[in-house]
């Protein structure tokens, strides 16, 4: 993604100019600054895994969408809980994007959404060590691993790419 020096279209405009275009900018609103991407044959097919992440995804952001619009007008504890862990970031420019990302949310098994703001997301290591910040451990008993754990001790990094 390129970072786009701002001007009359892009100073507060998200998303295409027009709709043949392939380029899309957004506005970081906390920043203020405008990213563009431009995308190269994009593809038309859509599969049925990506359908159904598609709705899944829907769901997830209406539910999001609905908790914060009910939870701010009640002012509750939970919502200004969130609200100042959003307001101590810059990564994230909305509370819904914030609060997806971190994965505060739960999907039951019937569809429906339950909000958890309170859920640690934190990812924990292996019980009776700590991490240092040297990247060993405090009790020497595991290889460091580089910080990632996504390939279950292969060396640390994000493994082989898996194609469906």
């Amino acid at each position: 993604m390129g970072t786009v020096n701002g001007n009359w279209l892009t100073g507060a405009h998200s998303g295409r100019a027009c709709n043949h275009e392939n380029i899309y900018t957004k506005t970081n609103r906390k920043t203020g600054k405008c990213y563009s991407v431009k995308l190269c044959n994009p593809s038309t097919m859509v599969s049925e895994m990506q359908a159904a992440h598609r709705v899944s995804f829907g769901l997830i952001s209406s539910a999001i969408s609905q908790w914060v619009v009910e939870q701010q007008a009640l002012n509750s504890a939970d919502y200004i809980y969130v609200k100042a862990a959003f307001d101590r970031q810059t990564r994230y420019s909305s509370l819904r994007g914030y609060i997806m990302a971190r994965g505060l949310y739960e999907m039951q098994e019937d569809g429906t959404v339950v909000i958890n703001v309170k859920k640690n997301t934190a990812q924990s290591g292996s019980a009776g060590s700590t991490q240092t910040p040297g990247g060993g451990s405090s009790d020497n008993t595991e290889a460091p691993s580089g910080g990632n754990d996504n390939n279950e001790g292969n060396g640390g990094g994000l493994g082989e790419p898996e194609y469906s």
